[in-house]
């Protein structure tokens, strides 16, 4: 388990912030990445500024949690948190392609570890329900499954041998479609239980902004007509997930997914009401499967130790109120 001091949870103190963050995500790597954008175009300008907003804000975000690492007896940690986020960096910048490939390889193993170090102890905790630990396993799979997988393409750029591409095709095939499913069955969750914990609770606030997403989600279907299709495939492949299912399947699951994102957000904003597990859970499906892509993989770094700082936070006050009864 992470331990990390009271009170480091950026998205426990800053709300604001947190809303600002999750809408730069949502535009810049969830819709502007679904659809076509003209490289000479003011939008394409804007995702260019908005993706080194994030990569900058996020790599500031984990490199502070890293370093605080340091002072709570978890060095090796904190090393491999670092050695991320060198090779993460140098793999933006690298030129050569033979010096890029083995950039790229220890990337994905330094991410691979760092998973695991994180989500094990989470998973074996014994504060924790059930349903909450078969979720951080479904968030395990996921992300060991796509890490695996892009470990793999990256090693046949360096491993040229007939044997080992026909090995690492039907592992790489295998994983792919565990990742899939694995994220699938997280988006589901999401809209299940934050129907459950934010829009249903405050069902007075929440049914308003849930009859205009349903209208919205509407009037895009009949507006795009067909090529509303196309933008649903579009979502799931900015997100990184294989469509292995029928299509009706994940165009239900994505209309949903928006339906519970636009209510939740806006009902927690008029109500005023702060639920950082939203936020938390908002950017972790955000980021999506796509391994290459060093940005989302900070987000959701950021947003498994935020999980993990918030499960310690509720030890730490199950222990207080137990001490008192006592």
């Amino acid at each position: 388990m992470i331990q990390e001091n009271k009170n480091n949870s950026f998205i426990s103190k800053y709300n604001f912030w947190s809303y600002i963050l999750i809408a730069i995500v949502f535009f810049n790597y969830l819709l502007f990445r679904a659809i076509v954008i003209d490289s000479n175009s003011s939008i394409y300008l804007i995702t260019f500024i908005l993706d080194y907003i994030v990569l900058i804000s996020f790599f500031l975000l984990v490199f502070y949690k890293f370093y605080n690492f340091i002072f709570t007896s978890q060095l090796l940690l904190s090393i491999i948190g670092i050695l991320f986020l060198i090779f993460g960096t140098l793999k933006l910048y690298a030129i050569d392609i033979s010096v890029y490939n083995i950039i790229e390889l220890l990337f994905f193993i330094s991410l691979l570890v760092l998973t695991l170090m994180i989500l094990i102890p989470m998973i074996l905790s014994k504060t924790i329900t059930e349903a909450e630990r078969g979720i951080y396993i479904f968030i395990l799979l996921s992300l060991l499954s796509s890490n695996i997988n892009y470990l793999i393409i990256s090693a046949n750029k360096i491993i040229d041998t007939d044997s080992f591409h026909y090995i690492s095709t039907y592992i790489s095939n295998y994983m792919s479609k565990l990742s899939s499913f694995s994220f699938l069955v997280l988006m589901i969750y999401y809209i299940l239980i934050f129907i459950k914990e934010v829009i249903m609770k405050n069902i007075n606030i929440s049914f308003m902004f849930a009859v205009i997403a349903i209208i919205l989600s509407i009037a895009a279907i009949f507006y795009f007509g067909n090529s509303f299709f196309l933008i649903i495939i579009s979502f799931f492949s900015a997100l990184g997930i294989v469509m292995y299912l029928h299509f009706v399947v994940y165009m239900v699951i994505m209309i949903m997914f928006f339906i519970t994102l636009f209510t939740s957000f806006m009902t927690s904003i008029v109500s005023k009401e702060y639920y950082p597990k939203l936020i938390i859970f908002t950017l972790f499906i955000l980021a999506g499967l796509d391994m290459s892509n060093f940005s989302l993989r900070l987000i959701a770094v950021f947003a498994i130790m935020e999980m993990s700082g918030i499960q310690n936070n509720q030890k730490d006050a199950a222990s207080y109120l137990t001490n008192n009864d006592l």
